[in-house]
């Protein structure tokens, strides 16, 4: 829940939230250690445009809670 406060209230102060995707998507690269990690955030990813502007922030806030974030050991290739 913490998390996607904080996620929330970023994207509240930014418009284009487009730092946050980015960082998003290189921890996907980094933590992902499965195949619905890399579905699961596609998904999110690809889908918060086409929310609707009321609902777009918290959908993508929601998310973080089942996406891998920086505390999951990093993927070793």
């Amino acid at each position: 829940m913490a998390a996607s406060r904080q996620v929330l209230a970023y994207l509240n102060k930014n418009q284009q939230p487009i730092d946050f995707i980015n960082a998003a998507r290189r921890l996907v690269f980094l933590k992902g250690n499965n195949s619905h990690d890399y579905k699961f955030s596609s998904a999110v990813l690809e889908d918060y445009q086409s929310v609707s502007k009321e609902w777009r922030d918290r959908f993508l806030a929601a998310s973080v809670s089942i996406c891998a974030g920086r505390a999951r050991k990093t993927t070793r290739w």
